[in-house]
């Protein structure tokens, strides 16, 4: 089996252009950027997110204890375990597995992953014993509004029972 590259740019004849990243640890600082008129998303490719929206001024509705100045995103963070971000975990309820995705905090080794900055959306499509999974991000075009789509395909011909809970941390955690 051949090895995937770590990164590859396509671009569209349209000229919009897509980045593609294949691994969530080669280099776990990788970011994309989604804006509208009154909010941005920093969006980390392993699930770490930092959104602002305007007041008029900017405010956060969910940031890490450890910046305690109030201030516009910063291009390098310094992420650890509990630090905000927007997590999925999936239980296997036959085997008992679970998994956190995109990838953080669990961090469990996934049979593909990539991480796609698109034009106007971020997707994550992942795959682990036998089930596809994507996770899709984007603005509407005026509202303060993170547009989350997240779905599950079962690759085999063998009835999985699965639960999928959303994680999301809102406020100042302390």
């Amino acid at each position: 089996m051949s090895k995937l590259p770590l990164f590859s740019i396509d671009t569209a004849v349209d000229g919009l252009s897509n980045i593609k990243l294949t691994s969530p640890t080669t280099l776990p600082n990788a970011t994309g950027f989604l804006w509208n008129r009154a909010m941005v998303m920093q969006v980390n490719c392993r699930g770490y997110v930092n959104s602002q929206f305007m007041q008029p001024e900017p405010a956060k509705y969910s940031y890490a204890p450890n910046m305690e100045a109030k201030s516009f995103i910063q291009p390098e963070h310094s992420y650890f375990s509990h630090h905000p971000g927007r997590f999925f975990y999936l239980k296997d309820e036959d085997s008992g597995e679970i998994i956190s995705l995109p990838y953080e905090p669990m961090r469990v080794q996934l049979d593909k992953f990539s991480f796609e900055l698109g034009n106007s959306d971020i997707i994550w499509s992942i795959e682990h014993h036998g089930l596809k999974i994507t996770i899709k991000v984007n603005l509407t075009e005026d509202d303060l509004v993170e547009c989350w789509f997240f779905s599950v395909t079962n690759l085999t011909d063998t009835v999985r029972n699965i639960s999928l809970y959303p994680y999301f941390s809102i406020g100042y955690m302390s």
